[in-house]
């Protein structure tokens, strides 16, 4: 392994790459090895200068870049965007391409090491700016580990397709990187990433930014890939953004690509907004917990729940060992009442005497004060719970349910964080009190567990058809 140099400032020197005084000066010849004096190997570590100690640096003025396949799985070539150790000044280095179609075609093994300095600036943003034709594939990427750098297309003209591809069998690792297509292209089988099969494509404490983007997220994960969103930002979804288009389970469907949603704390994954995925509604999601403690995130194509700490939900009375009041946000999609969304169990240890007990579960439903609203006038057929208990007679668990006869859902005298004027409130969206509630028909063992599942069969209609459910069943 070697230590490489590159500062695009310098007029001096070598031009050989040797040392700092003798730095290769032209950043486009490094990265496609046709460099007129030196060289680097697999296992080279080419230092960049990020900043003069006057104004970022950069390189400009090619219409397109395919990097030279030096490095191995083994050894690969990193480009390290220098953040003050070398040089005495860090900046984010503006690699900028005017290519039309593909601008970067980055080799396997050939990796980027810079600094995130915030969710907006990085030690390198490679931009791909002002395609005027369609670029559907603009930049494409290779096995190998790339961290704090920024992605970035930037088309002049509307209507383009412009896609990240993640070529086929490629095993890509990104982290605290920034990615932007901008694809606002007409069609929907366009989206921001495009993955090939037999991939695995990981994002760590990343941010995507969907600003402009009409359609998907994704093109489609074709089969045996995977796609993991570990932390991070999904920021600026639109509407009527989906997590894929609907080809994605055509090809190979027994196969077919697993996106696993890590981000369960992230404050700019706004899921709830993305899960309209056209007509087929080909979705793969799970995941349970992530990086934080306590923390739980669950979307299916019938619908989205989440608890995430720092988020303002409004909570009642349930709380976490460490005494965090907790809450689950649901957001049913793909449902009716004979296909419901089921919440997750909630249990408690029932440690009093045995008896016929009520188990009651909170939840509070979105009020549009009047408004024509999909959440209006709940009934029991639309939300419903099941309720598990060990019978004291005969020491097997029984299931019961709540009526589901249409009548309407009782109303709820509970005390809730935070409420203004008795509505409990969400940000501007106001919400109403509700309870279910079950008498045991049996007598419940003591010392034994109780547990409740809340169903839900009311589509939403809004993206901000929300209800709340306390993760904690009263008993008495």
């Amino acid at each position: 392994m070697a230590q490489k140099y590159l500062d695009v400032s310098l007029t001096t020197g070598l031009n050989d790459g040797s040392s700092i005084a003798n730095a290769w000066q032209d950043a486009n010849q490094v990265a496609t090895n046709t460099m007129a004096a030196g060289s680097y190997a697999a296992g080279d570590i080419i230092n960049v200068r990020t900043h003069d100690g006057t104004s970022a640096l950069g390189q400009t003025g090619i219409a397109t870049i395919t990097f030279a396949a030096v490095g191995t799985e083994a050894a690969p070539v990193t480009f390290k965007f220098d953040d003050g150790v070398i040089w005495a000044n860090s900046g984010e280095f503006l690699w900028e391409v005017t290519g039309q179609t593909t601008s970067f075609s980055f080799a396997s093994w050939t990796q980027f090491s810079g600094v995130k300095l915030s969710d907006t600036q990085y030690g390198v943003r490679f931009s791909h700016n002002n395609p005027t034709t369609n670029a559907t594939i603009a930049m494409i990427f290779k096995s190998s580990h790339h961290v704090g750098a920024a992605f970035e297309i930037t088309p002049s003209v509307s209507t383009r397709a412009n896609e990240f591809n993640i070529n086929i069998k490629t095993t890509l690792f990104c982290e605290q990187c920034y990615f932007a297509s901008h694809s606002n292209y007409s069609s929907s089988s366009h989206g921001t990433w495009s993955v090939a099969e037999s991939c695995r494509f990981t994002l760590l404490d990343c941010v995507t930014d969907l600003q402009d983007c009409t359609f998907h997220l994704m093109d489609g994960i074709k089969w045996s890939s995977s796609i993991e969103f570990i932390g991070g930002k999904i920021i600026n979804i639109g509407t009527n953004i989906g997590l894929f288009n609907d080809s994605l389970s055509t090809s190979n469907s027994s196969t077919a690509g697993v996106m696993v949603l890590n981000n369960c704390n992230c404050s700019g994954l706004d899921i709830e907004k993305s899960i309209n995925n056209g007509s087929g509604n080909k979705f793969h999601a799970v995941e349970n917990g992530c990086f934080s403690l306590f923390s739980s995130f669950v979307v299916n194509s019938l619908g989205y729940r989440r608890w995430a700490r720092g988020l303002n939900y409004p909570t009642h009375s349930a709380l976490l060992p460490d005494g965090t009041p907790w809450v689950m946000k649901v957001l049913p999609r793909q449902v009716s009442k004979q296909n419901p969304f089921a919440n997750n169990e909630v249990v408690k240890y029932y440690n009093g005497a045995t008896a016929s007990i009520t188990a009651t579960l909170e939840l509070v439903i979105k009020n549009t004060v009047g408004l024509s609203g999909a959440y209006d006038n709940p009934k029991n057929d639309e939300w419903f719970m099941k309720v598990t208990y060990v019978d004291d007679a005969t020491g097997n668990y029984v299931t019961e349910e709540t009526l589901q006869d249409g009548s309407a859902l009782t109303p709820s005298t509970a005390t809730w964080v935070p409420e203004v004027n008795g509505q409990v409130s969400y940000g501007a969206i106001n919400y109403d009190k509700y309870k279910l509630e079950l008498i045991t028909s049996k007598q419940v063992r003591a010392n034994t567990k109780v547990s409740a599942i809340l169903y839900s069969g009311k589509p939403s209609v809004a993206s901000d058809d929300f209800y709340f459910v306390d993760q904690e069943i009263g008993i008495v």
